[in-house]
C-alpha cells in the first residue's frame, strides 16, 4: 500500500468519523464505502487501518440501521462481520477479536434475539479478560451486563458495576488507549446502560442522575450518534415518574434527529411509539394516535427484535384503551399473540410477560373470565420465575391479576395481588414522589384500590 493510498483512505475515514459524531449515518457510510473500494484496489492492505474502518462501519450499522441485514449501498452486515472478524483474527490480537464480537452481539440481539446475543457477548468478554486491553475489557463487561439483564436483572447490574470498577481503576489508560468516536461512544454509553438498569430495578433517583449526566456529556461534546437512545432512556424514567412535560421535550428532540432521513430507523420507530405511550399515560389519547401508528409502521419495516416487541405492546395498549374512539380488541389480541409468539422464540421475556397479561385483560373485557385468569396467571408465574425485568412494570402484572380475581369474586387472592402491586410502587426510590403517585395512572389506580380495600 503506497503513501498515496493510505492518505486517500485516511481522508475518507476521517470524514466518516466526523459525520458519524454528528449522527449523519448515511453520509458517513458513503465515505466508508469509498474507503473500502480503495482497499480492494491495492495490494497488501494495511490491516490496522482496515480493522478501524470496518469497526466504524459496524458502529454506523448498529446506530443507523439496528435490525437491518443490508446497509445502503448493498453492503451485507453479516459479510462485514465476517470480514472484520477475519482481519481481527489475522492480527492475532485478542482485544480486536473481542471488540468485533461485542458489536456482533448487539447486532444479533436486534436480528435473532437475546440468547444468541448473550452467548456471543460472553465469548467477547472471555477474550477481553485474556487480553491486557482494559478498554476492551470494560466495554465487553458492560455490554454483557446490559444484555444479561434481559434474562436476570440483578446479574446484569452486577456486571455493569464491575465494568464501572474497571473504569475507575484504569480511567486514564482507558481514555488514552483509543480516541476513535465509536470507542468514545462505548465509554459514555456504559453510564447510560447503568442508568436505565437502575431504573428497571426501581432506583429512579440514581437513574435520573446517571442519565442526566450522560446527556450533559453528549451535549458539551456535541455528540449525536447515540443521542436518540440516551433521550429514550431518560424519557422512560420521566414517564414512569410522572414528569410528562420533560419526557415530551426529550422524545421530540430524539425524533427530530431523523426528520430529514430517507431510511427508517428502529430507534426512531421506538421513540415515536414511546411518545404515543407518553400521551396515553398523560390522558391525551388524541395526541397518541399519530406517533404510535407511525412508530409501529417504522418498527415493522426495521424489525429490530429488541424493540419491536415493546412497540407492539404499546400499540395494543392504545387499541384496548376504553377512551379510544378507534378501540379494537380483536386487532389488539391478534397483535399481542403475534408478539407473544415471536418473544418466546427470541427470549424477549419482558415483552412476553406483558403480552400475556394484556391478553388476559382483553379476555376480561370480553367476559371470558376463564381464559382471562389462565393468561394472567401464566404472566404472573412467568414474572415470578424470571424476577424483575427491564422495561416491565411488575406492579402492572399484579394489578391486572387483581382485577381478574376481583371480577371472579375471589377477594382473598385479589387482596394478595393488590398488596404485591402496592408494595412494588412503594419499593421505588424517587426524590419527587408526588407526580409518581398522583400523575401516573397505574400508580394512582393501585393506591385508590388499596385505600378502598382498607376501608372495607
Amino acid at each position: 500500500m503506497t503513501a498515496h493510498d493510505i492518505s486517500g483512505i485516511s481522508n475518507f475515514y476521517q470524514l466518516a468519523q466526523e459525520l458519524y459524531i454528528q449522527g449523519k449515518f448515511e453520509e458517513a457510510l458513503q465515505y466508508c464505502n469509498k474507503a473500502l473500494l480503495q482497499f480492494e484496489s491495492v495490494k497488501n492492505p494495511n490491516s490496522d487501518v482496515q480493522f478501524r474502518l470496518l469497526r466504524l462501519i459496524l458502529a454506523i450499522a448498529n446506530n443507523g440501521w439496528r435490525g437491518s441485514s443490508t446497509l445502503p449501498g448493498g453492503l451485507m452486515v453479516h459479510d462485514l462481520f465476517e470480514r472484520a472478524e477475519a482481519v481481527a483474527q489475522q492480527s492475532q490480537v485478542k482485544a480486536r477479536i473481542a471488540q468485533i464480537l461485542q458489536m456482533k452481539g448487539g447486532w444479533l440481539l436486534t436480528t435473532i434475539g437475546s440468547s444468541s446475543a448473550i452467548e456471543t457477548l460472553q465469548d467477547a468478554w472471555r477474550l477481553a479478560r485474556e487480553s491486557d486491553d482494559r478498554l476492551t475489557e470494560f466495554i465487553t463487561t458492560y455490554s454483557l451486563g446490559h444484555q444479561l439483564s434481559k434474562d436476570n436483572l440483578d446479574n446484569g447490574i452486577s456486571l455493569l458495576y464491575r465494568a464501572h470498577e474497571i473504569y475507575s481503576i484504569y480511567e486514564q489508560e482507558i481514555i488514552n488507549s483509543d480516541s476513535s468516536p465509536e470507542m468514545v461512544e462505548s465509554r459514555l454509553y456504559a453510564v447510560a446502560a447503568l442508568g436505565i438498569n437502575e431504573f428497571d430495578r426501581g432506583n429512579y433517583s440514581k437513574a435520573f442522575t446517571l442519565l442526566r449526566n450522560t446527556l450533559h456529556e453528549y451535549s458539551i461534546r456535541g455528540l449525536k450518534f447515540d443521542l436518540p437512545i440516551i433521550l429514550n432512556f431518560l424519557a422512560q424514567v420521566e414517564i414512569a415518574s410522572g414528569h410528562f412535560e420533560e419526557a415530551e421535550s426529550h422524545l421530540n428532540q430524539a425524533i427530530a434527529q431523523f426528520e430529514n432521513g430517507n431510511i427508517p430507523n428502529s430507534w426512531n420507530g421506538y421513540n415515536l411509539a414511546l411518545l404515543g405511550k407518553l400521551y396515553i399515560e398523560w390522558g391525551r389519547l388524541e395526541n397518541a394516535t399519530n406517533p404510535i401508528k407511525r412508530g409501529l409502521q417504522e418498527s415493522n419495516i426495521t424489525h429490530n427484535m429488541d424493540l419491536i416487541s415493546l412497540v407492539r405492546n404499546y400499540y395494543a395498549e392504545y387499541l384496548i384503551h376504553p377512551d379510544n374512539k378507534q378501540r379494537d380488541l380483536e386487532q389488539a389480541a391478534i397483535l399481542l399473540r403475534e408478539n407473544l409468539s415471536e418473544c418466546r422464540a427470541s427470549a424477549m421475556h419482558r415483552s412476553a410477560i406483558l403480552a400475556l397479561s394484556m391478553l388476559g385483560q382483553i379476555m376480561l373485557q370480553e367476559e371470558n373470565r376463564e381464559s382471562a385468569f389462565a393468561l394472567s396467571q401464566e404472566a404472573v408465574e412467568y414474572l415470578e420465575r424470571m424476577g424483575r425485568m427491564p422495561a416491565l412494570r411488575s406492579e402492572e402484572i399484579y394489578y391486572n391479576h387483581y382485577k381478574i380475581f376481583n371480577a371472579l369474586g375471589n377477594e382473598k387472592e385479589a387482596q394478595k395481588s393488590l398488596e404485591k402491586a402496592y408494595d412494588l410502587i412503594h419499593y421505588v426510590l424517587i426524590d419527587d414522589e408526588k407526580p409518581f403517585f398522583e400523575r401516573v395512572p397505574l400508580n394512582r389506580s393501585i393506591v385508590q384500590a388499596y385505600q378502598a380495600h382498607l376501608g372495607k
